[in-house]
């Protein structure tokens, strides 16, 4: 969440200076981005801020959604809250989905997108600082 509150503040010219954002188990997760969402969530679950506390939905604008991805993986309460889901991890945490992204390959799926992202940006020139 701490990186979708940053990236949020940001301005469109600071953004254009961004290869890519990527989230995982969002608790302001929207399953109604499916320009960014990425993983098996729940398309009928959002994140636990957002039921608990009323937070907004995680939104990014159509032309910034390119270098922006969100991975929830099904029965993460967290970016995929639901009584069941929470209770299933509460009583075995070492199950619970939101521990294991690294296990479940989305983190892999992540670097290479990321790698793929910074192959097509434009070369940094090197500048002389006096």
């Amino acid at each position: 969440q701490a990186v979708d509150d940053a990236y949020g503040k940001l301005t469109d010219a600071e953004r254009t200076h961004i290869a890519g954002v990527m989230f995982f188990g969002n608790p302001v997760f929207n399953p109604d981005q499916n320009v960014v969402d990425e993983g098996t969530y729940d398309s009928n679950l959002s994140g636990v801020l957002i039921k608990f506390f009323g937070e907004h939905p995680s939104e990014v604008a159509r032309k910034w959604a390119p270098s922006v991805r969100s991975w929830c993986t099904r029965g993460d309460p967290i970016c995929n809250y639901s009584r069941v889901n929470l209770a299933r991890c509460t009583k075995i945490s070492a199950l619970c989905p939101h521990l294991h992204y690294v296990q479940l390959g989305w983190t892999g799926k992540a670097a290479q997108w990321s790698a793929d992202r910074l192959k097509r940006q434009p070369a940094l020139k090197a500048t002389r600082l006096n």
